[in-house]
């Protein structure tokens, strides 16, 4: 009796452990069913990103920017190409031409293989044709993009016929800066020039023209009372070409626009410092080593302490 009764309760047993195992596959059976229908609900990169739709204000767009950068060091498997490409999409939909550029062109730079990469330099292309009317520019970017992209894809061209190529664009460009005629100064061809560098480094990161092309630019930059744009330039220079022969100097300006030109003693003592960190022998170190020493004094006072220990 004893034993009949333990086998009845070992099948009942096994039968609940079926039932319930069974109950099991077919909710495994009805999610993936659903899933195939109606499409799963996955976390993705972009939703890993805040939301950008409440942006309105420049302090808003460069906290939201302060955000995605934070979010990028906590998880570097996230794709910077779209983080930044977004915030640049939002800073041109509130009419931040500068910040659009600048935030496309970190999108691309910081992130190579990004396969946002092309749809970011397409966009950075249009926000040059269309609202900043660098059409050499637009041009440029197209054409290059365009033969790096997919042979099969069935997209329009946008690089126009008898483009001149990349190095015979840039002497136009800088030719039209001063016009031979009246020998005045364009603000726009300028701009446009910069522009360019800036594109050129971006399409060819391994041409050692880049970091001469950069270096072209950011001079013509503080020349044009775009300080900020011109730090940005020396920094990109050290950072993206360090073995380069202009590094050093650029690491140097870095620090000098930024005391002079901007009156940011802070990032100009750190920018100096780490030029003597990193090249302690350079040409410029003694110079650096004075201007450290003397951060914030009065160029006045500076002269008359240089003649007291004549």
């Amino acid at each position: 009796m004893g034993t009949n009764v333990q086998f009845l309760l070992f099948f009942e047993m096994e039968a609940y452990t079926f039932v319930e195992m069974n109950t099991c596959m077919r909710k495994f059976w009805t999610v993936l069913l659903s899933c195939l229908m109606v499409g799963c609900q996955v976390t993705t990169s972009e939703d890993s990103f805040p939301n950008l739709d409440h942006i309105q204000s420049l302090p808003e767009l460069k906290a939201a920017e302060a955000e995605v950068a934070a979010i990028l060091e906590a998880d570097p498997d996230l794709d910077a190409g779209l983080g930044y490409g977004r915030l640049a999409a939002r800073a041109l939909a509130i009419s931040r031409l500068m910040d659009a550029e600048r935030l496309y062109q970190k999108a691309i730079r910081i992130a190579p293989d990004s396969p946002f990469r092309f749809d970011n330099l397409n966009q950075l292309a249009s926000l040059y044709r269309v609202q900043l009317q660098f059409d050499q520019t637009a041009a440029l970017i197209c054409c290059v993009n365009q033969q790096k992209a997919d042979s099969s894809s069935d997209q329009e061209s946008c690089c126009p016929e008898g483009f001149s190529g990349p190095d015979s664009l840039h002497q136009i460009l800088r030719n039209r800066i001063v016009a031979d005629s009246t020998g005045e100064f364009s603000r726009q061809a300028g701009r446009e020039y910069i522009a360019f560098c800036q594109s050129y480094a971006l399409l060819f990161p391994d041409q050692p023209k880049s970091a001469s092309y950069l270096n072209e630019a950011a001079k013509l930059a503080s020349s044009i009372r775009m300080p900020k744009v011109s730090v940005a330039l020396y920094q990109w220079i050290y950072s993206a070409f360090p073995d380069s022969e202009i590094a050093p100097k650029a690491r140097f300006l870095e620090g000098f626009t930024l005391e002079n030109e901007l009156k940011d003693l802070e990032g100009a003592k750190v920018a100096y410092e780490g030029y003597l960190a990193d090249y302690p022998n350079d040409v410029f170190a003694k110079d650096a080593q004075i201007l450290l020493q003397n951060l914030g004094v009065d160029p006045e006072e500076l002269i008359r302490r240089f003649e007291q220990q004549q």
